[in-house]
């Protein structure tokens, strides 16, 4: 298609609001770039789709859609190379150093930076250069090289000053404030803030005025005024509301959130996340994550556990996402670089002539299959990751690392210590000599070896050759030796960390001499890096069970003894029936629902004859056995849940009988005194019988509404006296409803 003014002018105006919307609205700023792109393509002019394709990219950036960042900005570069456009590649270079300074990867940002510099010797772009130095500070602030990083903004300033004032000058105030801040040098730190916010408010710079509001919030936390920090704070979350600015808004909620943990307000925490969260379209991975830390760590100060975990669950959840986002993007940015190469290998076969061309293309041929095997390691890898991180089960983890290490390399010993605190020992979890599982063993952290060196020092100690590995380790003891048989001559060890913090130790070991190579080399560190991950995570999962657990194990414990101490207030100490409150307020109940339901209700009274007699006789211990007797009878014949037994008086007993009728009753009434007369326990002194007899009364019907159950315990009681006055030993009920009256002698 023929390039004409009208598609270039809507280029340049799609491009313009690409811009405009970069901040705001992130996925509105992609969509006006790519329809700038189609254009641009549509009229193949190079220049622009280009610059549609950094505003993509850098789109792609905001959003953390880092892989997508990465390829428009890379097909932005290699548009530059072949258009010779020094200037458009000295943008990329930059940009594509901001991506990588992004994703911590930091040798990679610094590359981009310096071939910039070098470009930038012969176009002699001042703002650009100036950019470059400010952002190679960033690297060494990155790795907490604050004195190191100074002389970079120092410089970057030096330029910017000698320039007409631009944007990127006040955020160089910022960096220089934040650096100061960091080695305690509050003067400074001071001065340039405040050059950064009145550079702001002289240029209506309105997101430098941000940056330079939150070192300022920063700075007032590190002299301990944290209430002065959280009003600087809250003055710049409105201001972001006001822009519509949401990169800025989640950053400042982060550290609100991170000051009202300090200070103990958790409702604060909770009430700013609920801000955070309406941050949807560019929530910022970093960001979102450190947001779900504080809320989680505020739920389980206030002993809201379900949330806390549920919060931990996300976190992590976005952890694994924010990995595999990261290998994904390591899988692409191989690809993109292995097709460039392909596309040059493709461009040098055209031009190769002669005898050199076998050479060239054998050499490509290498190099090509040396990019595959990369890239299928790294997918093995990832993979090897996925599966340690998908268990939260110790031991299983292990074996998974294990078994996969195993398949990839020579090992003889293999071994992996944890870091316990309280102890200061690293405890070995697992420790495998030619295949055999040795015992698992402790060692004191202030013992000088080659573990302790590792954890020390924060990096991977590569033993190639155990004679020669004293030039570099020498106030160490080098036997690498194995618990039994020969000296492992080669080995990795390999620290475990994780947010910075070495939590253990991975060592991998080989008899013999440079047993290993540089693509081990990289298998241990990116599997350890997997490995810290996993084991974090199952030990997290295994201290929040075991609080469950205990809380759980609690909670019965206390409804144990609430169940124990119920029953000690209902029940009778010596015979265990109930007592006689218990049977006042338990009556009261059944009488209402009898009542209520119109069913009938039945009681007996149980009285033990010539029971005084009995306890004059034998005494009282024998008396005592002689009621857990009665009332071990009584239980063999009461049998459904729905009757009990009291102890009504010293030597009576009161059985209650819901949903009973007639022929109920005189069966219970029958066998209490069969059974009775069977166990002929002795009474010498009784002038009934020479053995111990009951007499009962019974009454039975249905609840009267005009009544109340001591109408029917009192008819109980009359059937009771009837049997008495007629020499006892026997039973005898009546009827409520009809005066029926049944008797035994």
């Amino acid at each position: 298609m023929k390039e004409n003014l009208i598609d270039v002018n809507k280029i340049n105006s799609l491009n313009k609001q690409a811009k405009y919307y970069l901040r705001k609205k992130p996925k509105e700023s992609i969509e006006y770039a790519k329809q700038a792109l189609s254009i641009s393509y549509d009229i193949e002019n190079s220049p622009l789709i280009a610059e549609s394709l950094i505003n993509l990219g850098f789109a792609y950036w905001v959003i953390g859609e880092m892989d997508k960042a990465y390829t428009n900005i890379d097909k932005a570069l290699g548009i530059s190379e072949e258009t010779n456009n020094e200037n458009m590649q000295l943008t990329c270079l930059k940009i594509m150093g901001n991506i990588q300074l992004e994703l911590a990867k930091y040798e990679e940002a610094m590359s981009c930076y310096l071939k910039a510099l070098k470009l930038n010797e012969s176009l002699n772009n001042r703002p650009i250069q100036a950019d470059l130095y400010n952002n190679i500070g960033e690297i060494h602030r990155e790795h907490g090289q604050y004195e190191k990083a100074i002389p970079f903004y120092l410089k970057s300033l030096e330029i910017d000053l000698s320039l007409p004032k631009r944007l990127n000058r006040g955020i160089t105030f910022d960096n220089l404030s934040a650096a100061y801040l960091k080695i305690g040098d509050f003067k400074r730190a001071k001065e340039y803030n405040r050059s950064c916010l009145d550079f702001a408010k002289e240029e209506g710079q309105d997101l430098v005025y941000l940056y330079g509001r939150i070192t300022q919030a920063e700075i007032f936390e590190e002299e301990g005024n944290e209430e002065k920090a959280l009003e600087v704070l809250e003055e710049a979350r409105n201001e972001c509301k006001r822009l519509e600015e949401s990169f800025f808004l989640q950053r400042i909620l982060v550290k609100m959130m991170e000051l009202f943990y300090k200070a103990k307000r958790y409702k604060d925490v909770f009430k700013y996340y609920e801000y955070f969260t309406e941050c949807n379209e560019t929530q910022k991975l970093i960001y979102r994550k450190k947001a779900l830390h504080f809320c989680a760590k505020a739920h389980e100060v206030v002993g809201d556990m379900q949330a806390s975990i549920k919060s931990y669950k996300e976190y992590y959840k976005l952890s694994e996402e924010g990995y595999k986002k990261q290998k994904e993007l390591e899988k692409t940015i191989v690809k993109v670089k292995y097709q460039n190469i392909k596309d040059k290998q493709e461009k040098e076969l055209y031009e190769l002539k002669n005898i050199k061309l076998k050479e060239k293309i054998e050499a490509l041929e290498i190099q090509s299959k040396a990019i595959e095997s990369a890239y299928r390691r790294m997918q093995l890898i990832s993979e090897i990751g996925r599966m340690m991180t998908s268990t939260l089960d110790l031991e299983r983890i292990l074996e998974i690392m294990y078994t996969k290490l195993s398949e990839l390399m020579e090992i003889n010993t293999i071994a992996v210590g944890l870091i316990e605190k309280e102890q200061k020992v690293l405890s070995y979890k697992l420790y495998i000599e030619d295949g055999i599982k040795m015992p698992m063993v402790d060692t004191d952290l202030e013992e000088v070896n080659f573990s302790t060196w590792v954890i020390k020092n924060k990096e991977i100690s590569w033993i190639k050759d155990l004679e020669k590995a004293h030039k570099k380790y020498l106030e160490i003891d080098l036997s690498v030796q194995s618990k039994v048989g020969e000296i492992n001559h080669s080995a990795f060890f390999c620290p475990l960390i994780l947010r910075e913090e070495v939590i253990g130790v991975l060592t991998i070991q080989n008899k013999e001499k440079d047993a290993f190579d540089e693509e081990d080399y990289y298998l241990v560190k990116s599997i350890s890096t997997y490995l810290a991950i996993a084991i974090y995570n199952a030990e997290r999962s295994l201290k929040l069970k075991n609080e469950i657990s205990e809380k759980k194990s609690v909670e019965r414990q206390l409804k144990e003894i609430n169940y124990r101490l119920r029953d000690l207030s209902v029940l009778d100490e010596l015979t265990g029936a109930y007592n006689r409150r218990y049977f006042q307020e338990k009556m009261e109940e059944l009488w209402n629902r009898a009542l209520r339901d119109k069913s009938l209700l039945a009681v007996v009274i149980v009285d033990i004859d010539r029971f005084k007699e009995y306890n004059d006789t034998y005494g009282h211990l024998e008396g005592d056995r002689c009621l857990k007797k009665v009332v071990r009878i009584l239980n063999s014949n009461v049998k459904r849940e729905s009757d009990f037994i009291a102890r009504f008086g010293g030597d009576e007993f009161i059985i209650v009988l819901p949903y009973t009728n007639e022929n109920g009753l005189k069966k219970l009434l029958k066998n209490i005194y069969e059974d009775m007369k069977n166990i002929k326990m002795k009474h010498e002194t009784s002038d009934i019988k020479p053995y111990v007899t009951l007499s009962m009364g019974a009454a039975y019907g249905y609840a009267n509404i005009n009544g109340r159950y001591e109408h029917l315990v009192a008819t109980a009681d009359k059937a009771l006296y009837m049997v008495k006055e007629d020499e006892r030993d026997g039973y005898h009920s009546i009827s409520m409803d009809w005066g029926i009256e049944n008797g035994i002698k």
